[in-house]
């Protein structure tokens, strides 16, 4: 019912389960999921879409990801176990243990947040235990009940979807609240976004597989098309823990015929009319899908399937009884042993297509596996390497795997790929990756053995003799998953393997048997096959077997490594096969001790110049990823100079960490400084001692690439309540005592109301409107500071300049003044800006300027320089940026209502990197 289905963000989606998951990670995160995990640029809509930041982003409150997890939520799926704290505004992940459970892959909160395919696992599941939880407390009591007193809502139907979404966002007693009071308790989470928003924004999808309680009802004429936009009145009645009494729904039917799905709680009375006239009486059954096909042949004149599914006599004219035993079904129907049609896809029919992943050669009479609903069964392509005639339920997951290595499963796609309907009839084409890697000869020793020789047997065909090079080193490339063997060149030993994702290199031990006399001297050659067809020879000898008694090739195969990446066609597993991640270790060259707060630069000619900042360990926290065989030059900034500190060329060495000296870095002392780097760092440095007229101060200080370093201002800080997004108010708010009501002049805001639970209610003007806005206070305490007025600096290569435009909007977090200020100093432009909060942590007129996290800004006239800025922006922290929706596409950011007079950048806390004496 695609009428139904309101668009998030700018976008609609389909009104399925793959549809909601979609529409939810939309609302969550700003993801478009019709698009890879790795997409960023516009959809077909024209919205700015950046899916990788949606995939790994944590809030302000470090909820997680697409779909914006907390730690209880993913200790229900069973990722996360308890980790010893509870606090349901903000998640600490564990600190630094490590409570993750591994379930769906999810190791870490590095790994979950880095892998959208973890991520939809998790939702899948989540889906399912949110609806038996509303099962449970009989929230399906009021499914289909129109709710009317929520505040700022149309009236809206309550479906199981919109439930569901709703105890996503907020729980059982929130939903439940809202239900009992009919909109009248409408909590809000620390966004201010209400349960019956949610409720009301995801009503109407059909979430399929969640429970099988589904009443699927079609209208068709006498030739059993679907009959559009019929109105059909559906009352249900059941008397349960909550005695609503009759709830009736009126819906209209979509192109199709069908009406929206019906569930209610089971034992229900559900009854249909047409015209006024009742047509059919259905019970909810607990545990069914229930179809029923009403046969509309003009008013009061029907017929259709009874709940007891026996046929009833039609009353239609005789001359029309032909017409009316039209047995004709569409594809994407299913007919059931009782007769029951039901409009849905509910089950597809495809092929699946294995081919080689560099050259799309089909892969003809390969053996793999299919993992379906928890089952792994054997399958084979034929001749053209298709296999036909697979079976799926919509909205499944299927996962390939070739054949097992010692009970390994050798996954060509990673974690499954979905199954949707449009797969019915389709042949999906499945790339098996190509693994490169070394095969390194060695004696007993382990002494390399140069210009070895040696065949292989790969795929049924055996090569011509290769050569080692004088490390006793030659590289192969195979397809993941085949077995490879390996034959001494003379014939008189063999071995074999299956080659495994993450092969970086096999070491064949050579027995004393076989001497360095039996091996012909030949040139320097390192092989390099260059197709998964290793080269071939005219002779097709059967090698000779190896001897039970003294085998004398060993394979020493490594741990297995599974590198995922996300593709227009579909998350998969892919090898790289010549990466390295490399560890760089600075000490102080005086105590040899770690050094923290050191920015320095890595440098290659395939990467350019990247720069990082080190932890406490001397680190910057995770290590640094490469090709083999860069050459990375580091460099750091002393006495105002670029200093190399050393070069070297990356290897395979995943243990070996490079360590230099270097000058401690130097900070300012009795005072805490927020230092601003041109490379878009920030580090927050806070001494151990601070003087006396320091101590509600914070100093911001601007750092060149060369290290000539600015003073760029001091400021004042103070500390507040947290508050909630602002919530529209036509009246002030009077749910609590007042402390002072007074009328101030501060831009738009005429009017402030303090209460004694810490809320604050402003009211003002905006678009020509006067409201209130109630800002509520929450737990937690937040750190403010007063920007400058104005700013003004011009030293050198760095000019910084702002003032403000009717505002006196002109606190914000700390980092975020950071941040604003680095984007000046980086580009030199003058800008105005229209304010982030108040002192208190307030934004009247806006919702998102609480708490300081955004600054609004006038556009600039030249639109090349306004690009320069919202970059700059974003390279310094901002994670969102709304822009007018009038306004240009630029670049980084997203339309939105009300913002055709400014943008609007919202900066994450998180992104300072903070450094104790």
């Amino acid at each position: 019912m695609g009428s139904l289905i309101k668009p998030v963000k700018g976008v609609t989606y389909t009104p399925n389960r793959i549809g909601y998951i979609g529409a939810v990670s939309r609302q969550e995160s700003t993801s478009d999921l019709r698009y890879s995990y790795t997409y960023t640029g516009d959809n077909k809509e024209g919205i700015k879409v950046d899916n990788p930041t949606a995939v790994s982003i944590l809030n302000p409150w470090n909820y997680v990801g697409l779909f914006q997890f907390s730690e209880v939520a993913l200790q229900d799926v069973g990722c996360y176990r308890f980790d010893g704290t509870k606090n349901l505004k903000t998640q600490d992940w564990g600190g630094t243990g490590n409570y993750w459970t591994g379930k769906f892959g999810a190791t870490s909160l590095n790994v979950f947040k880095s892998s959208g395919t973890i991520q939809m696992k998790a939702i899948q599941y989540w889906i399912d235990r949110l609806c038996g939880y509303m099962r449970n407390i009989n929230a399906n009591e009021f499914y289909g009940k129109t709710i009317t007193e929520a505040k700022n809502l149309a009236s809206f139907e309550v479906t199981e979807s919109g439930v569901i979404a709703a105890r996503h966002l907020k729980g059982d007693d929130a939903v439940i609240d809202f239900l009992k009071s009919n909109g009248k308790i409408n909590d809000v989470d620390g966004n201010g976004t209400s349960v019956g928003k949610y409720m009301s924004l995801f009503a109407h999808y059909n979430l399929q597989t969640c429970c099988k309680r589904k009443i699927y009802v079609k209208v068709v004429d006498a030739k059993k098309v679907g009959i559009p936009n019929k109105e059909v009145e559906i009352s249900s009645e059941y008397k349960g823990k909550f005695n609503l009494g009759k709830i009736v729904a009126t819906h209209k039917t979509d192109k199709e015929g069908n009406l929206p799905v019906i569930i209610r709680h089971p034992g229900t009375k559900i009854q249909l009319k047409l015209d006024g006239t009742l047509v059919e009486t259905i019970i909810q059954k607990a545990d069914q899908i229930q179809g029923y096909e009403i046969l509309y042949l003009g008013k009061n004149n029907y017929s259709s399937v009874l709940s007891e599914h026996k046929k009833s006599e039609a009353t239609q004219k005789p001359n029309d009884s032909n017409s009316s035993t039209n047995n004709d079904k569409t594809s994407s129907s299913e007919q059931k042993d009782d007769g029951i049609t039901i409009a849905i896809i509910d089950e597809v029919i495809f092929n699946i297509k294995l081919v080689e992943g560099d050259t799309g050669k089909s892969l003809p009479n390969t053996t793999y596996h299919l993992e379906y609903k928890n089952n792994i069964k054997p399958h084979k392509t034929n001749n053209s390497g298709i296999d036909s005639g697979i079976k799926a339920d919509v909205s499944q997951s299927i996962g390939v795997y070739l054949d097992d290595d010692g009970g390994k499963k050798q996954s060509i796609y990673s974690m499954a790929f979905p199954v949707t309907g449009d797969l019915n009839g389709q042949t999906k084409v499945l790339k098996v990756p190509v693994v490169s890697f070394n095969i390194k000869f060695v004696d007993n020793n382990h002494q390399p053995i140069p210009h070895y020789e040696f065949k292989t047997l790969y795929r049924g065909r055996q090569s011509a003799i290769k050569r080692a090079n004088r490390q006793g080193i030659s590289t192969i490339k195979a397809l993941a998953g085949q077995k490879l063997t390996l034959i001494d060149g003379q014939g008189r030993a063999q071995t074999t393997a299956i080659v495994t994702y993450g092969s970086k290199q096999w070491t064949m031990i050579i027995g004393t048997n076989i001497t360095e006399e039996d091996i012909s001297d030949a040139s320097d050659i390192l092989n390099q096959d260059t197709s998964t067809t290793p080269e071939t020879s005219e002779q097709e000898d059967t090698p000779k077997p190896q001897t039970e008694q003294d085998p004398v090739i060993k394979v020493e195969k490594p741990k297995v490594t599974e590198v995922e990446k996300d593709t227009e066609t579909g998350p998969t597993l892919e090898v790289s096969s010549d990466e390295a991640k490399i560890t760089i270790k600075f000490v102080d060259e005086s105590t040899n001790k770690p050094l923290s707060g050191l920015s320095y630069i890595t440098q290659s000619t395939k990467y350019g110049k990247n720069s990082s900042i080190t932890g406490s360990d001397g680190t910057r926290g995770r290590p640094h990823e490469s090709l083999v065989g860069v050459e990375i030059t580091v460099i750091v900034s002393e006495d105002g100079k670029e200093v190399k500190k050393g070069s070297f060329i990356v290897n395979n060495d995943r243990d070996k960490v490079y360590i230099y000296k270097a000058k401690k870095p130097e900070f300012e002392k009795g005072i805490i400084t927020y230092n601003i780097y041109e490379d878009h760092q920030i580090i927050k440095y806070i001494p151990k001692n601070i003087s006396s007229s320091n101590k509600q101060k914070y100093k911001y200080i601007y750092y060149e690439k060369n290290g000539k370093k600015h003073n760029i201002c001091t400021v004042n800080w103070n500390t507040t309540k947290e508050k909630s997004k602002g919530e529209k108010r036509s009246s002030k708010p009077t749910h609590a005592s007042i402390l002072y009501d007074k009328k101030v002049n501060q831009g738009q805001t005429s009017r402030r109301v303090k209460y004694e639970n810490g809320d604050i209610a402003e009211y003002g003007i905006n678009n020509g409107e006067y409201f209130w806005r109630l800002f509520k206070a929450l737990s937690g305490d937040i750190t403010l500071v007063r920007m400058p007025d104005s700013l003004k600096y011009n030293n050198s290569n760095v000019k910084i300049s702002y003032t403000f435009s009717n505002t006196q909007r002109r606190y914000t977090s700390p980092g975020h003044l950071a941040c604003f200020i680095g984007a000046l100093a980086t580009t030199g432009l003058a800008i105005q800006s229209t304010g982030s909060c108040f002192e208190e942590g307030t934004g009247f007129p806006s919702t998102s300027h609480n708490n300081g996290r955004s600054v609004d800004t006038i556009y600039l006239t030249n639109q090349n320089n306004e690009q320069k800025y919202i970059t700059a922006m974003k390279n310094f922290g901002c994670h969102t940026q709304y822009r007018g929706r009038s306004k240009p596409k630029y670049e980084w950011t997203t339309p939105a209502a009300y913002h055709d007079s400014h943008l609007h950048s919202m900066f994450d806390e998180k992104r300072v990197k903070i450094i104790r004496e």
